[in-house]
């Protein structure tokens, strides 16, 4: 029963569910008053995100998760938008290199997306529910899903050619090439939209986003004890 979420098991109900996330987007826009108020650039940022947000919520029938123009806001306002905003928040204005790792940021977090979609792919056509992968078909949405993460990784190589290390380039993103392969074998390998395959598909391609979040933290970690060491 650990895979099945809330709603199926009775904990919530959608109406439930919808409340309560409308009174956190409330307390969120409460608690950003004030650093909205002593840092001006900060309203700038909360002000594209919560048009951002209205649009997704307000200009389609369907939710983040099924409609292709809300997958589009929720790149923007879990990419660009939040690592903008939180560049912001620490004192710092937005510049290119803050939107690079957000345009990466969030294509990485739409692969996790589609990787829902596709271990729900069969239960999601069969209700008629429209979305990316459900458009493409089964044998398309594999070769679709491959193609997104290199993508990240290519965006993850420019990123890192321009503001990193020319270790954390080739060291970083040797680590995640090798271990995003049994993930583009698991998908590969999968020949039915129906079965426990689809499941193991989702939790590679979530193994291969936690190692990648691993591989930033390691390298955020090692770049802050560099600074403090200072010149030897």
């Amino acid at each position: 029963t650990s895979g099945k979420k809330p709603l199926l098991l009775g904990w919530t109900t959608a109406e439930s569910a919808n409340h309560v996330g409308w009174i956190l987007c409330f307390i969120a826009i409460a608690l950003a008053v004030p650093v909205c108020i002593h840092q001006h650039e900060a309203l700038r940022v909360a002000g594209v995100t919560l048009v951002l947000f209205l649009a997704g919520s307000f200009l389609n029938k369907n939710n983040y998760k099924f409609s292709y123009f809300s997958e589009f806001i929720l790149f923007l306002i879990l990419g660009p938008a939040l690592c903008s905003g939180y560049q912001v928040a620490m004192g710092s204005g937005v510049d290119t290199e803050i939107l690079v790792f957000g345009t990466a940021w969030g294509v990485a977090v739409l692969f996790l997306l589609y990787m829902v979609q596709f271990a729900n792919l069969f239960e999601t056509s069969q209700a008629g529910i429209k979305n990316t992968l459900t458009k493409m078909g089964f044998d398309k949405s594999k070769k679709f899903l491959i193609a997104w993460w290199s993508f990240f990784i290519v965006l993850w190589m420019v990123y890192h050619y321009f503001y990193a290390s020319r270790f954390w380039l080739w060291f970083g993103t040797g680590i995640l090439i090798f271990w995003s392969v049994p993930t583009f074998i698991q998908i590969t390998n999968t020949h039915s939209p129906i079965g426990s395959d689809l499941t193991k598909v989702r939790k590679a391609g979530s193994r291969a986003f936690a190692l990648m979040v691993g591989i930033l933290m390691v390298e955020l970690g090692w770049n802050i004890y560099t600074k403090l060491q200072g010149p030897l």
